[in-house]
């Protein structure tokens, strides 16, 4: 129930009867939710998806990958019994892992350098998870990671998620984290609807978690700020808004 409320903000946030109300805005507020501003890159479609799978695959030594299959992840690579991945850890396999796939998700090789790896437990023992991380101008790039995840031997099983390339950078945030926060609860106050969840006016943010990071938007990418944590005035949690 709690994911599905703020699904709600970044789909309720920018969809139908309240893009009226939105109109009125400042311009940092995020564009509608069913555009995302995250234009997915070109990639010649199904069949060039598929040929540049096989290419990146080949330069590792993997092969059978799968493509899509999981409306969560239309990106998600899957390859169990595909082979393994070299490096000596499971970040050095993951970095590996991207400069082959570099093609695949539309980045030129400079972007390499903005993506920042972490490695964490995988979910058996001896698995592990990497998680890479877009950066724009050291900001997280919003929907902008890939979930890694390599076998006790270096087996390549699945990288879920996608990543952006050749983006501009469009500037400084015209706000602070503090009125990013305010705006966040102001957006929840005016759109989520309180039938079935009881009473939301009111929502505060005094433990809310706000990032600053970069937003997709066509081929630009523009400062943001990401709020978790809003809650609502009858203790439901709202997860995140971007302003």
């Amino acid at each position: 129930m709690k994911a599905f409320i703020l699904s709600l903000a970044c789909s309720l946030l920018l969809s139908g009867p309240f893009l009226s109300e939105l109109a009125a805005e400042p311009p940092h507020l995020p564009p509608p939710a069913r555009e995302l501003g995250r234009r997915p890159p070109d990639r010649g479609g199904d069949a060039g998806r598929a040929a540049q799978l096989r290419s990146s695959a080949a330069a590792l030594g993997l092969s059978g990958l799968k493509l899509g299959g999981n409306p969560d992840f239309p990106s998600a690579i899957y390859g169990a019994g595909s082979g393994t991945i070299p490096g000596r850890t499971a970040n050095e396999a993951a970095r590996g892992f991207l400069t082959a796939f570099a093609p695949f998700y539309g980045l030129p090789h400079a972007d390499l350098q903005t993506i920042e790896t972490e490695q964490r437990p995988g979910f058996l023992p001896g698995y592990r998870e990497v998680i890479a991380q877009r950066t724009v101008e050291g900001r997280p790039l919003y929907g902008a990671r890939l979930r890694i995840h390599i076998g006790p031997g270096g087996e390549f099983l699945a990288a879920l998620g996608d990543l952006y390339g050749e983006l501009t950078w469009a500037g400084e945030p015209t706000l602070t984290g503090d009125e990013a926060a305010a705006r966040a609860t102001s957006v929840i106050d005016r759109i989520v609807k309180p039938e079935g969840i009881g009473p939301v006016r009111g929502a505060t943010s005094p433990d809310a978690g706000i990032t600053e990071a970069a937003y997709p938007l066509g081929a630009r990418a523009r400062p943001a700020f990401v709020v978790s944590g809003v809650v609502a005035a009858n203790g439901i949690d709202l997860f995140e808004v971007v302003v």
